[in-house]
């Protein structure tokens, strides 16, 4: 029987990201929907706020769009084996590296290419 890593990119979700100069993997899948939902309620409104924030075309840091970051950092820290609070996350986060870790964590995120209709379902 063939491995599913010999048929397919096992790693097509996933990348690290760097707190306190440590490298901490993450990874965006089911699971990470269940994440989110943990710190923004229900993830289908995570989805319709986030794709709003997106069309705005640059990324800028405030009140209303850091628990969109914060949810999906988390979402996809957990999901990528790392067992923390979100709380905890938040706190070993220093503020000057939070662009570079929300970069990569929606690198990963947006290759997923949801539509509306796959949520429905």
């Amino acid at each position: 029987m063939a491995k599913l890593s010999d048929l397919v990119n096992v790693s097509h979700n996933s990348d690290v990201v760097t707190i306190q100069k440590a490298e901490i993997p993450i990874s965006f899948g089911m699971e990470s929907m269940e994440y989110i939902g943990d710190v923004y309620g229900e993830y289908a409104q995570f989805e319709r706020d986030i794709n709003e924030f997106l069309k705005e075309g640059t990324i800028t840091f405030k009140s209303s769009t850091l628990k969109i970051i914060r949810a999906l950092i988390y979402g996809m820290v957990r999901s990528g084996g790392t067992e923390c609070t979100p709380e905890e996350l938040n706190a070993s986060m220093p503020f000057n590296t939070l662009p570079a870790i929300f970069e990569t964590c929606l690198d990963v995120f947006t290759r997923q290419n949801f539509q509306e209709s796959d949520l429905k379902k």
